[in-house]
């Protein structure tokens, strides 16, 4: 099962600096198979919607397809990097909009 994310590049690096942070050993783990699952490649998705959201012609958001895990134990790891690591708590935020059909798609196909 695959899931894609929609998000701006400005919320991005928020996501890819979780696996360089001190956070448990598993989530740490869990964090890098995200990243290698689709999450490394955020700086080169293709700019896109969610086909949820209202067509927006200056959208300037990318679609993240993640090949790994479900999107609820994304979004829980989310929540638990940003609880552990406070600097990070802006996670939290994207983890909620996750939880919305524009912000998140789950199932999505794999090309």
């Amino acid at each position: 099962m695959s899931f894609a994310i929609f998000y701006n590049d400005e919320d991005l690096p928020f996501l890819a600096r979780v696996r360089t942070e001190a956070i448990s050993s598993a989530d740490r783990t869990l964090a890098l198979k995200y990243w290698n699952g689709g999450l490394k490649n955020w700086a080169s998705c293709p700019i896109a919607q969610s086909p949820y959201e209202q067509v927006i012609p200056t959208n300037t958001a990318r679609r993240i397809v993640i090949t790994y895990g479900t999107l609820a134990e994304f979004r829980a790891l989310l929540y638990r990097v940003a609880l552990a690591v406070p600097a990070l708590s802006y996670l939290r935020a994207l983890a909620d909009d996750m939880g919305r059909s524009c912000g998140a798609v789950e199932p999505w196909p794999v090309v």
